[in-house]
This record gives structure tokens, sequence and C-alpha cells, in this order.
């Protein structure tokens, strides 16, 4: 199984903590590639056991963040003119 077809999977399942990890690992820190092994997941989870946290939870603001943050402004009655 490749780490696209885990991302799709936890996408389907909605696996929240799952799909940060892979966003983050792919394309933050660009240790993986979504064709690499989903073995290569587990292995870093294995391995960084206890410090992924911190991390994660610094995307997951971000991301979210980024999301809830947009702020759309009203059009004013000037950008709305014919001419």
């Amino acid at each position: 199984m490749t780490i696209q077809e885990l991302y799709n999977e936890a996408k389907v399942e909605e696996f929240k903590s799952l799909i940060y990890l892979i966003e983050w690992l792919v394309f933050e820190k660009k240790v993986v590639s979504l064709e690499s092994n989903a073995n290569n997941i587990e292995y870093i989870i294995e391995k960084y056991k206890g410090q992924l946290n911190p991390y994660l939870i610094d995307y997951k603001t971000k991301v979210e963040g980024a999301a809830s943050g947009l702020q759309f402004s009203e059009p004013k009655i000037d950008d709305l003119s014919v001419q």
C-alpha cells in the first residue's frame, strides 16, 4: 500500500490525526512522498513515538487556522460600478 492509498483511506474514514501526519511528513517535512510505501509512516511513528505530537499540534493549528482565518470583505459600491 502506498502513502497515497493510506491518505485516501484516512480521508474517507475521517482519521484527522493520520491525515495531518501524512500531510506534515509529505508536504511540510518532505521526508516521504505519496508514492512511498505506507510502512514508512509506521516506521516514523515507531522511531519518533512521543516526539511527533507537538509538531502535529502546530501543523493542525496552522492548517485549521488558515482555513478558519479567511476573511472576506464586503464589496464596496465603487467596486461594482459599470464603466
